[in-house]
């Protein structure tokens, strides 16, 4: 499962909880549609979100608030790579979420969307 579909299934989610996009950090790179941005526009719409949707590259890739918390998500996809690749892969999105941390007027929640597949659950079990 790729980034591109954790990213749009997580937004999908967070809006359906009632929760406020403000920005969305696309997938770039090897295997990334360019296209990515239409569909989470189309698929958000679809869900019946009109507000507009602010896209990033310097920030988790997604941050929504409601009036009580602020959330920050790092999406991680699986790729076809080594044990080995999907491991650091795994690593570094925790690393990422760790480092959204900082002040907030409202509760903070930090969170990482990843596949249910084997790789990443022994990761975790670890």
């Amino acid at each position: 499962m790729l980034e591109n579909t954790i990213l749009v299934k997580t937004t999908k989610w967070l809006v359906s909880k009632g929760y406020v996009l403000k920005k969305i950090s696309v997938p770039r790179g090897k295997g990334y549609n360019r296209d990515i941005k239409s569909v989470i526009e189309i698929e958000l719409k679809d869900a019946g979100y009109t507000e507009r949707i602010y896209f990033s590259s310097d920030s988790a890739d997604i941050i929504a608030e409601n009036k009580d918390e602020i959330w920050k998500v790092e999406c991680k996809g699986i790729g076809f790579g080594k044990t080995q690749t999907n491991r650091n892969n795994f690593d570094r999105a925790l690393a990422s979420v760790v480092t959204y941390f900082n002040e907030e007027a409202k509760q903070q929640v930090l969170a990482l969307a990843i596949p249910n597949v084997l790789p990443y659950l022994q990761q975790l079990l670890h």
